[in-house]
């Protein structure tokens, strides 16, 4: 296979799974218009941490009236969870939160609900994120994902 074919073949499997990761866990939207999500959800056991949005698509537009949420269920007593968005753009998540909050970086040593922040409408994109379940007495990494949310106009 010559060097463009390779280089074509794995650009059309980049373009492949972008959709499969942007379809992936997202429900049809609804007859009147677009589906955006105003809530992720992390299901937590001792050993592993699930996702209900691998990829959440948020509304700037809608954010005023349905704030997007972080869920977290099951957290074992011992452990703690992180949501940490990787920096962007030299903005370290799409969300802001209130001072002295950390911007995005999220900790929850509970199972509990809190708001991510308000929403800016100069950051719209694909912002990826790593969450990580540790230990609380060592800070030991037991498990670790990386979701991302599309914040659209």
């Amino acid at each position: 296979m010559t060097r463009v074919a390779r280089a074509a073949v794995g650009i059309l499997l980049v373009v492949g799974v972008g959709i499969v990761a942007v379809c992936n866990g997202q429900s049809k939207p609804p007859a009147g218009g677009a589906h955006y999500d105003t809530q992720v959800e992390f299901s937590v056991t001792r050993e592993d941490i699930s996702v209900s949005r691998p990829v959440a698509v948020v509304s700037i537009k809608e954010q005023a009236a349905n704030p997007f949420q972080w869920i977290v269920k099951g957290l074992p007593s011992d452990t703690y969870l992180e949501i940490d968005f990787h920096v962007q753009d030299g903005r370290k998540g799409p969300f802001d939160v209130p001072v002295p909050e950390i911007r995005g970086r999220y900790t929850f040593d509970k199972p509990t609900t809190i708001k991510a922040g308000s929403l800016p409408g100069k950051w719209p994109g694909f912002w990826k994120y790593d969450v990580v379940l540790r230990e609380q007495k060592t800070n030991r990494e037991i498990r670790a994902i990386d979701p991302a949310i599309i914040i659209m106009d």
